[in-house]
């Protein structure tokens, strides 16, 4: 079967091809993304996003919801093998003025792909597909071609 799609196909539905697929359909273009998994990977990964991450998700419109399940944290802790504290910087200590963002989020990275997906699918335009591939994909100048 042809299908022929005049927008974007997003070839996996982690963090980052989701994140991708939402800034791609918020600006009216024709989003699919497909996943080989059933469901968003629950393996451990990524756990903590740094200012300009977090930054960036406050502009997608997904920090408070990222909030209400993660753990923001104002302080760092340097440890060596021992377990010894080696050092703590606060980001107490920045002003107003460096960063809006004087923290940064803990959170698994399935929750944060899990709250990424519930926005996308909200664009008009937007659809996942679960146990897809995107197999042998070529390109011209005009398209590119994608067997599943």
């Amino acid at each position: 079967m042809v299908e022929r799609l005049d927008g974007v196909l997003v070839v996996g539905a982690g963090p980052v091809g989701l994140v991708t697929a939402l800034q791609i359909a918020r600006a009216g273009v024709p989003v699919i993304v497909v996943e080989a998994e059933s469901a968003i990977g629950t393996s451990p990964r990524a756990a903590v996003y740094h200012s300009p991450v977090v930054e960036r998700l406050d502009r997608l419109g997904l920090l408070e919801d990222l909030k209400q399940i993660g753990v923001t944290k104002r302080a760092y802790h340097y440890w060596n093998l021992e377990h010894e504290l080696l050092g703590t910087f606060s980001f107490d200590a920045l002003r107003p003025e460096d960063t809006a963002y004087p923290f940064n989020l803990h959170l698994g990275q399935a929750d944060l792909a899990g709250i990424v997906l519930r926005h996308l699918l909200r664009v008009p335009g937007v659809e996942v597909r679960w146990r897809a591939r995107a197999v042998a994909p070529t390109a011209s100048a005009r398209f590119v071609r994608a067997g599943s």
